[in-house]
C-alpha cells in the first residue's frame, strides 16, 4: 500500500509531537505521526483556512 506524501505537514506534525513530549502532555509514537499530520490536514480543510494541498500547487480554500 502507497503511503500519502505528507511533506511540510509531516514535519509540522514531527514538530507538534516533540512539542507534545516536552510538555509531558502525550507521547506520540514515530508510526503515528502520519495520522497526526492528516488530521492536521482534516482541520485546515474543516476550518476553512486557505492552504496548499499535498499533490498540487493550487490553494484549498472550501
Amino acid at each position: 500500500m502507497r503511503r500519502p506524501d505528507y511533506g511540510p505537514l509531516r514535519r509540522i506534525a514531527e514538530q507538534v509531537a516533540d512539542c507534545l513530549a516536552e510538555s509531558g502532555h502525550a507521547f506520540v509514537e514515530d508510526d503515528k505521526i502520519d495520522g497526526l499530520a492528516a488530521v492536521l490536514g482534516s482541520f485546515l480543510v474543516v476550518a476553512g483556512i486557505p492552504h496548499s494541498p499535498l499533490d498540487t500547487g493550487t490553494v484549498i480554500t472550501e
